[in-house]
C-alpha cells in the first residue's frame, strides 16, 4: 500500500546509491567526513569502488580496515553499503592478478581474409596465435572444395601463389589477449577455473573481513561489464582492430559442440563467418547457445549462488546492453546473465537520453539505445525482481546540470528503472582523477542542494517499486533467429532487417504510448496462456509483437494456446523496403508452424483477396485461431512503421494510456510508466522535450485521481479531471523536462473537476541592469608554459615558466597548483620552488581550494601591473623513484575579471545585463553569482505574484528581501513570491550557479542569468 509519509521522506533503500570512487590515499578522517556529507545530501548509501589513482593497496589489511570503518560510520547514519568486486574494471581480472595468468586470459578466433587473383602471389601477415586451419576456396563459393594452406605458413606469415581463377583465403587463428607488460584488462569468463580464482581472490577476503555485516549494513555487490570479447584492454581493443571478424573462444566450446552435434572446430567455425550450406543457421544457433551456457555456468550462476549463501544481493551490469549485434557478440544471450542477478542492471553513459548507438569502433549502427533499460526492466518484471538499477551519468562531463540529471533519470524511470546509481562520487579529483569519466557529483558547484535531487529520486523510486508493472504488449526478443542469420563481423540484409525491426518497435512503442516488456523466446516457454493473454509472473500481455518464427516444444504450445484463446500476434516489418508478395508468403509459411495449415491457408486467401496491399496493416486472421496482424512498411520508413504499429495495436486492443495535445495529436515526447498497487494505479508521466507542453492524459482505469508531486512530496487532489466514455481524462501543463505522478484509486469514484486555466498577467519586465557579485574567486587558467628539464649527478630539475598581464592587481590573488603532493617516494623526496617576478617561495606553505589536492599560495605581494613572470621549479632526487611533475595547468585565483582575447587581468565587474557572465570577464569561473535589483511592489488585487526567467544556466536560488522563495534546480525558473513581498521597495536576488566545466576544463561555457526577468500576477 502506498504510504504518503514514506513518499515525503523516502528511506535509504530508495535514494540514490552512487559509486564512491576510492582513488587516492585513503584516510579515515576524510572517509568519515565524506560519508557524513553524503548523509546530509540525502544519499541512501554508496558502492565502494576501487578506482584509478588508488594509493592504498587494494584488498590489503589497510584497505579492509578503511572499508570496515566506512561500514561503521554508515551503520551509525542508517546508510547502506554496497561492495564493488574489482579494482577498476572489468570485473573478473582480479586486480590484474587473474589476467596475469596466460591460461585465464580471453581467447578468440581471429579470421584473416585475403583475395588472390589468378597466378597472383600473396604474402599475408597473420595475428600472433595458433593457426587452427587455413584454406583457399573459389571466390564467392565457400562450400566448394578447399585447398589446405596450413603448410604455406611460416611464423606469422602465409605465402601462396594462386592459380586458375579468383580465390578467397581464410585463416582461422586461435589467439590469446596479450600485453608486453602483462597488464591485461580482460579475462576468460567461460573458464570456471579462472572465475573460481577470481572469486577466491575477491569474495573470500571480503567475507573474512566483513562477513558479520553481510545482509545488514552491507547489502550486496556490484559486478561490472563482463564481456566475452575483450573491449577495455588498451581502452578499446575491439574498436582498434582493423575488422570485427573475431569471435569468443574456449576449448569447452568445441567439447560441447562435439557432444551436441558431433562436429569439431574445423567444421563449425567457418559456418559462423559464412553461409556455407543449409546447416549453417542451425550450427550458428547451437554455437551461441553453447557459449551462453558456458558463460552463465562459469561466472553468473556460482556468483549468484555465493551471494545468496552469504546474505548478499548480486547486482551490476554487463558490457553492451544495446541491441542484437552487441548482445550476441559480447554476451551471447544477455538475458541469461540478467536473470541471475538479484537486482538486474544497466549503465547509461553521457548527457543523452534516446539516441542511435554504435556505428564506430567496429560496432554496427543500432537505431536506438533504449534496449538496455528496457531489457533490464523487462527481465526484472518477468523474474519477479522488484528493483532494477542503472549506473548513470558516467562520461556526461563536468558540464552536467541538475536539470539534465533529472531529464536522464526520468527517461530511464519511464522505461522501468527504479534504482539510481549515480556515477559517481569521488574521494579525490586531484590531478588526472578529475578526468575519470566525470562528473564527480560531490564536487559539483551545486552540491549543497543535492538533497533536493536525492529526495526527488527517492520519491520516484519508491513509487516505481510499489505494486507491479502493467503493460498490454510483449515484444519478442528475436535473438535466436538473429543468431541463425548473423555472420561474425558482417552486416547482412537478414540480420540488419531483424535488428532494425526490433529497434524500431522498441523505440516507437514508447513514442506511441504503448508500454511493453521485451520477452525472451526461452521465457515464452515458461508462460501461461489464458483468455487470450500471455502470463508470466505478474505480467499479463494481450498482444505479442514478434517476427514470424518457428517455435519448438513448450514455446510452440504456449503460442498456440495464446492464439486459440483469443490473443493477438502482430508481425512487425522485417524488410528494408515495402514487403513483396514472395516475402509475405515466406512469413506466412513460418506462421504455419505455430498456427497450423488451415489458418495459414486462410491467410493466403486474405492476401490474395486484398493484393496489391494498400493499408499500413492488414488483419490476416481473426477467429478461432486468434488475431494475426501484418504490418506493411519497410524498416527504412520509420513514419510508416509507426503508423502501421499504431493501427495494428488499436485493431488489437484499447490503449491503456493516451497522451495528446488539446486538439488530440499524440505528444510523442511525453512518456509514462504504469504500475498497479492493489486498487491504486500509479502513472509516472514525463516530458522529455526541452519545450513545455499542455497535455491531456486519458486513462483506461477509472477512479479518484490524486497528484503525488515528486518534487515537493505533497499529495493533492488532481485538478482538471473528467470522466468521458469510461476513461479518466486529466489536463495538465508540464514544463520542459517536467514530471509528475498520478495515482488513480479504483475504490473511489471519479471526482470530476471542470477544466480551468490559470491566467497570468505580466506586471513588469525588470530593467536589464543588475548588481552582480560572485561568491568565490574568479579563475584564469595558465595553459601556456615553457618547459626545461635538466639532469645532474644526484637528480633532476624541471623548470616551468609562464607569464600573465595585469591592468589590475587584486590583493587576494593566488596561484593554485593541482596534484603536486609527492606520496610515492622511495628514498628522499622532491622540492618545489615558486617564483613570481623576483619573489621566491621555497618549500611554500599551501592552503587549498575546492579539493585538498588543489594547493594555493597567495602571491599578491609579488604581482605587478603589466607583465608578470611565473617560474615553478621541481627538484627531484635520483633516489626518489619516478619524478612527479605538473600534470594539470596552474590557475590564478582572485577578485578580478579577464579580457576574453588576451586574458589580461582587469578589475571586477559589479553591474551586468542578462547574458553569459563569461562575456563580462568571468570565463573560467565556476560557482555562484548573485544578481540583485530593487523594485516597487506592484498592485496585486489579491492575486499570487510570480517572478520568472526564461533561461538560467544552470540553477537559481530566488530570494526576496533576504528570504528564500524557492531553489530551482530545473525548469520552470520561477517562484511564487507573494508572501515575501512588503509594501513599497523590495529587493530581488537571483543567485545562479553554473557547472564546474568552466573551471576544471577551461571551457568558457555560457553561464548565469541568460534572459530578462518578469513579474506576473496569477489567478
Amino acid at each position: 500500500m502506498l504510504n504518503q509519509d514514506i513518499f515525503k521522506n523516502p528511506p535509504a533503500e530508495y535514494r540514490p546509491m552512487p559509486f564512491w570512487f576510492w582513488n587516492s590515499k585513503m584516510r579515515k578522517p576524510e572517509i568519515e567526513a565524506q560519508i557524513r556529507d553524503f548523509a546530509s545530501k540525502g544519499l541512501g548509501g554508496f558502492f565502494i569502488h576501487a578506482r584509478f589513482g588508488l594509493e592504498t593497496e587494494y584488498l590489503s589489511r589497510d584497505w579492509m580496515d578503511c572499508v570496515k570503518y566506512a561500514v561503521e560510520i554508515a551503520r551509525e547514519l542508517g546508510l547502506e553499503v554496497w561492495l564493488y568486486d574489482e579494482n577498476g574494471f572489468p570485473s573478473g581480472i582480479g586486480d590484474l592478478k587473474v589476467s596475469r595468468i596466460p591460461e585465464y586470459r580471453p581467447q578468440f578466433i581471429d579470421l584473416t581474409e585475403a583475395h588472390a587473383g589468378s597466378e597472383e602471389s600473396v604474402e599475408i601477415e597473420l595475428p600472433h596465435g595458433e593457426v587452427l586451419f587455413a584454406y583457399a576456396h573459389p571466390a564467392g563459393k565457400p562450400a566448394f572444395e578447399k585447398i589446405d594452406l596450413a603448410g604455406n605458413i611460416v611464423g606469422d606469415v602465409l605465402r601462396w601463389k594462386a592459380s586458375g581463377g579468383e580465390w578467397q583465403i581464410a585463416v582461422y587463428s586461435k589467439c590469446v589477449l596479450e600485453d608486453p607488460n602483462d597488464v591485461v584488462f580482460g579475462v576468460n569468463y567461460l573458464s570456471s577455473e579462472a572465475m573460481r580464482y577470481f572469486f577466491d581472490l575477491t569474495l573470500e577476503p571480503y567475507e573474512s573481513a566483513l562477513g558479520e555485516h553481510f545482509g545488514k549494513t552491507i547489502k550486496g555487490i556490484f559486478t561490472d561489464e563482463p564481456t566475452l570479447l575483450p573491449w577495455h584492454h588498451n581502452i578499446c581493443w575491439y574498436g582498434q582492430r582493423r575488422h570485427g571478424r573475431v569471435v569468443v573462444w574456449d576449448q569447452g566450446i568445441e567439447r560441447e559442440m562435439m557432444a551436441r552435434m558431433e562436429i569439431g572446430a574445423k567444421v563449425f567455425l567457418p559456418h559462423l563467418f559464412f553461409d556455407i550450406d543449409n546447416s549453417s543457421s542451425e550450427i550458428r544457433r547451437a554455437f551461441w547457445q553453447v557459449v551462453s551456457e558456458l558463460y552463465v555456468r562459469a561466472f553468473f550462476e556460482p556468483y549468484s549462488k555465493w551471494c545468496e549463501e552469504h546474505g548478499l544481493k548480486l547486482t551490476g551490469h554487463v558490457l553492451f546492453e544495446e541491441g542484437l549485434y552487441l548482445n550476441t557478440n559480447f554476451q551471447a544471450d544477455i538475458t541469461e546473465p540478467l536473470r541471475r542477478m538479484h537486482i538486474p542492471g544497466t549503465d547509461h553513459l553521457a548527457e543523452v537520453t534516446e539516441t542511435p548507438y554504435g556505428g564506430h569502433d567496429n560496432l554496427p549502427q543500432q537505431l536506438t539505445n533504449l534496449q538496455g533499460e528496457k531489457l533490464v526492466s523487462s527481465i526484472g518484471h518477468l523474474c519477479g525482481r522488484d528493483t532494477v538499477i542503472s549506473e548513470t551519468y558516467g562520461c556526461a562531463g563536468w558540464g552536467l546540470s541538475f536539470e539534465k540529471m533529472k531529464w536522464i533519470a526520468d527517461w530511464q524511470f519511464s522505461l522501468g528503472i527504479n534504482m539510481l546509481c549515480p556515477h559517481a562520487m569521488f574521494y579525490s579529483i586531484e590531478g588526472f582523477r578529475k578526468s575519470d569519466a566525470p562528473p564527480a557529483e560531490n564536487f559539483m558547484t551545486g552540491w549543497e542542494h543535492y538533497k533536493m535531487f536525492a529526495d526527488y529520486i527517492g520519491r520516484i523510486s519508491y513509487m516505481l517499486r510499489s505494486g507491479t508493472h502493467a503493460a498490454k504488449v510483449a515484444l519478442l526478443y528475436p535473438l535466436r533467429r538473429f543468431w541463425e542469420a548473423h555472420l561474425i563481423g558482417e552486416i547482412d540484409e537478414d540480420d540488419k532487417a531483424l535488428s532494425d525491426s526490433f529497434d524500431l518497435c522498441a523505440s516507437l512503442l514508447t513514442r506511441l504510448h504503448w508500454d511493453y516488456d521485451i520477452l525472451p523466446e526461452q521465457m515464452l516457454a515458461q508462460a501461461e496462456a489464458v483468455n487470450g493473454r500471455i502470463r508470466i509472473h505478474d505480467e499479463d500481455y494481450e498482444v505479442l509483437i514478434a517476427p514470424p518464427f518457428a517455435l519448438q516444444g513448450a514455446s510452440r504450445k504456449v503460442m498456440q494456446e495464446f492464439l486459440r484463446s483469443g490473443g493477438t500476434w502482430v508481425l512487425p516489418p522485417v524488410s528494408k523496403g515495402e514487403p513483396e508478395r514472395q516475402q509475405i508468403e515466406r512469413e506466412i509459411a513460418l506462421v504455419r508452424h505455430s498456427m497450423g495449415d488451415e489458418a495459414a491457408e486462410r491467410m493466403h486467401a486474405e492476401i490474395e483477396r486484398q493484393w496489391p496491399l494498400r493499408p499500413r496493416h492488414i488483419v490476416l486472421e481473426r477467429g478461432n485461431e486468434g488475431v494475426v496482424i501484418l504490418t506493411l512498411a519497410g524498416t527504412e520508413d520509420h513514419e510508416g512503421v509507426m503508423r502501421a504499429l499504431e493501427g495494428a495495436l488499436r485493431e488489437a486492443s484499447t490503449p491503456d494510456v493516451e497522451i495528446t495535445s488539446e486538439s488530440g495529436e499524440t505528444l510523442y515526447d511525453m512518456r509514462y510508466l504504469h504500475r498497479e498497487d492493489d486498487a491504486r494505479h500509479i502513472y509516472f508521466v514525463i516530458n522529455t522535450s526541452d519545450k513545455p507542453a499542455r497535455a491531456m492524459i486519458s486513462l483506461e482505469t477509472a477512479g479518484a485521481v490524486q497528484e503525488w508531486n515528486p518534487q515537493t512530496g505533497d499529495v493533492s487532489r488532481a485538478g482538471n479531471v473528467e470522466l468521458r466514455d469510461g476513461r479518466v481524462r486529466v489536463r495538465f501543463d508540464m514544463p520542459a523536462y517536467g514530471s509528475t505522478v498520478y495515482v488513480v484509486d479504483t475504490d473511489r469514484p471519479v471526482q470530476s473537476r471542470p477544466f480551468t486555466e490559470k491566467k497570468r498577467e505580466e506586471l513588469m519586465v525588470f530593467p536589464d541592469e543588475w548588481e552582480f557579485r560572485i561568491h568565490a574567486p574568479n579563475a584564469l587558467i595558465l595553459d601556456r608554459w615553457e618547459f626545461h628539464p635538466r639532469t645532474h649527478g644526484f637528480g633532476s630539475e624541471y623548470e616551468y615558466t609562464a607569464s600573465f598581464d595585469c591592468d589590475y592587481v587584486p590583493a587576494d590573488i593566488a596561484l593554485m597548483l593541482d596534484d603536486i603532493e609527492y606520496r610515492s617516494s622511495l628514498m628522499g623526496g622532491m622540492d618545489i620552488i615558486i617564483e613570481v617576478n623576483n619573489t621566491k617561495w621555497e618549500r611554500p606553505e599551501f592552503s587549498w581550494y575546492i579539493e585538498k589536492g588543489f594547493k594555493t599560495l597567495g602571491i599578491g605581494e609579488a604581482v605587478l601591473q603589466g607583465k608578470n613572470m611565473v617560474r615553478i621549479v621541481i627538484r627531484h632526487s635520483a633516489w626518489s623513484g619516478q619524478p612527479h611533475l605538473i600534470n594539470a595547468p596552474p590557475v590564478l585565483l582572485g577578485s578580478f575579471t579577464c579580457d576574453r582575447k588576451d586574458r589580461t587581468l582587469l578589475a571586477p565587474v559589479t553591474k551586468v545585463s542578462a547574458g553569459s557572465w563569461t562575456e563580462f570577464g568571468y570565463l573560467f569561473y565556476s560557482g555562484k553569482a548573485t544578481y540583485s535589483q530593487a523594485f516597487m511592489m506592484p498592485k496585486t488585487d489579491g492575486r499570487r505574484i510570480i517572478v520568472a526567467a526564461d533561461d538560467v544556466r544552470d540553477m537559481v536560488e530566488i530570494e526576496i528581501n533576504g528570504k528564500t522563495a524557492d531553489v530551482r534546480l530545473w525548469q520552470p525558473w520561477e517562484a511564487d513570491i507573494t508572501d515575501l513581498l512588503v509594501e513599497g521597495k523590495n529587493t530581488l536576488m537571483l543567485t545562479v550557479t553554473n557547472s564546474m566545466v568552466n573551471f576544471l576544463e577551461g571551457s568558457a561555457r555560457e553561464s548565469g542569468l541568460m534572459s530578462r526577468v518578469r513579474l506576473f500576477a496569477e489567478d
